[in-house]
Parts: structure tokens; sequence; C-alpha cells
């Protein structure tokens, strides 16, 4: 009796598909020996480097071979604000997409502050107001007194972790904004702190600022446990070995941080 050759399917690949913020791929149902393409969404960009192809091990492992480039946030354009105006969005780290400011009117002007948003809004990158662009009305200019500094800041308690600010080096009457940090979320709004006399005050005090979960690159792979869900920016999460996996040699325990913008470290 002739025989006939087993048919055999290709085994598709489940393990190391990317799950990164700002990447999309074509990864998902390739199977043995066939290869993807991780690429940077609209408002991200690759560190260095390009797009690098993953490919479906061919020994059958079910998992990718490859590395995924690193990826940042892309950065908004220099805003430019009204006559009167200072703002945290000078810096560039406060104008990567995803991410918020303030503007506010400085001292001599009618007291007034909005918060703007680094966004992909159609085919570009833009930071633009949340609701309508600050404007700021000059007033009588008064007289410049003793300053505020680093200790007037430790002392209004504007040097927590989940807090930024721009009130330091103001002068006597000027203002100044505290906002919360990148991968926090404020409820409400900003607030605007004035120097008088070298300390900073203000009538609403410090805004409420909650930390957000990270939602990206978890510790996974095959028999890897960890209490990473629900994890927010600045805990940490542990990955081990699950039941019925032990440690490759050299391998241990590994302690993730959730980073400010919403991936594990």
């Amino acid at each position: 009796e002739k025989k006939v050759a087993p048919t055999c399917t290709a085994q598709p690949c489940t393990i190391g598909i990317p799950n990164l913020l700002g990447v999309t791929h074509d990864c998902l149902g390739k199977t043995t020996g066939q290869s993807c393409t991780p690429n940077v969404t609209l408002g991200y960009e690759f560190v260095t480097g390009t797009a690098k192809n993953l490919v479906c091990d061919s020994l059958g492992s079910g998992s990718f071979v490859g590395t995924v480039s690193d990826v940042e946030p892309s950065r908004c354009p220099t805003p430019s604000f009204v006559t009167g105006a200072e703002s945290s969005c000078s810096s560039g780290g406060d104008r990567m997409v995803g991410t918020t400011c303030w503007a506010f009117c400085i001292a001599n002007y009618v007291p007034n502050v909005k918060q703007y948003e680094c966004a992909v809004r159609g085919t570009t990158i833009s930071l633009a107001a949340m609701t309508d662009a600050l404007t700021c009305t000059a007033t009588r200019r008064r007289l410049e007194d003793a300053g505020c500094n680093t200790s007037a800041a430790d002392a209004a308690n504007l040097t927590q972790r989940h807090l930024r600010h721009t009130c330091l080096g103001k002068s006597h009457t000027q203002k100044c904004v505290v906002e919360c940090n990148v991968g926090y979320t404020i409820s409400g709004g900003a607030s605007v702190y004035t120097c008088t006399q070298g300390v900073l005050n203000s009538t609403s005090g410090l805004p409420t600022c909650t930390a957000n979960p990270c939602n990206y690159s978890a510790p996974a792979g095959v028999g890897i446990t960890s209490n990473c869900a629900g994890v927010a920016t600045d805990s940490t999460c542990n990955a081990t070995c699950g039941m019925g996996y032990e440690y490759a040699n050299g391998s241990a325990p590994q302690t993730f941080t959730c980073g400010a913008l919403g991936s594990f470290s």
C-alpha cells in the first residue's frame, strides 16, 4: 500500500507579540517562519533606528524572535503665548504627546490660567488649549521685593513627586503654576501660587493628582506570573516563575517600576 506523507500545519506565534505604547504591528496570526513588522503610530517615533522585523520562531516554540526598537512620544512645537503669560510648557519633557501643561498670567496682569494639551490632531501633532486660549490683561505695576526659592517651594509642599511647578526664582508678587507631574491625572484645575515676601501662597491649595496605571510592557512570557495588574505611576510590582516552572540558571525574581508614560521598566 502506498504511503501518503503527513499534512503539517505551521504553528502560530502567540508569545512576544508587541504590547508597547505607540506601536502598531501585523503580528497576529503569523505562523512558523513568517515575519511581521512593528511600527510607530502617529505621535510616536523610534528613539534610534527604524522598524525591525520579528520572525515567528522556526523551531516551533510559538515565540517571536527579535526586538522592537525603543519608542518615545513625539514632541509638540515650542508654544507661543500672549504678552504677560508664562507656562510650564517650555521644557521638552512637558510637551510630549499625551501630556498637558498650563499657561498663566504673571504679576501685573489679571489672574488667569488655562490648560494646554500636546496631542495628535488630524495628521499633525500640536499644543493647543483644552478649552479657550489664555488671555492676559495688564493691571497696575507693583513694587517687587523678596523672591521665592527652593526653601519656599519645600515649605509649600511643592516638591512632592506627583507635582511640578514653575515657582522657583519668582519675585515678590509674581505668580506661578502648580500642576500634576507626567504620569498623574489632575482633578479639577492647576493651582496658581503667588510669591509674597519669599513665601508661596495659594487660595486653592495643592491640586489633587491620581497616579495613572501602567498598561504597557508588563512582564510576560512562558511560566511568568506577576502582580503588576493595576499598578500605577512610581509604584512597583514583581515578576516570578509560576507553579510548575523554575528559574533558569542566573535568573531570579524581578521588580518592575511603572513609569510616567504608562510602561513598565
